[in-house]
């Protein structure tokens, strides 16, 4: 499995690219999903612009909604 994911990333509030990035590891009680269709939604567009009263850490990649394939799950998860 590759290393890196392409995303689109906020680099800082209402700055946005497309690049590269590390896949997360999982943790206890986390799982991980390979996206294979996702939309942009009104609360993906007012995140990207900075408009989305909500703290995070950058740099962010943003989407609420998709669907995948599971392809890894983290400890103490069945």
């Amino acid at each position: 499995m590759s290393k890196v994911m392409n995303a689109v990333v906020l680099n800082k509030k209402g700055e946005y690219g497309y690049g590269q990035m590390p896949i997360p590891t999982v943790g206890p009680g986390q799982f991980l999903v390979k996206i294979e269709a996702s939309a942009i939604n009104p609360s993906d567009i007012y995140m990207m612009s900075g408009r989305y009263n909500i703290k995070h850490a950058y740099p962010f990649v943003p989407g609420w909604e998709g669907s995948g394939i599971v392809v890894a799950v983290g400890p103490g998860e069945n």
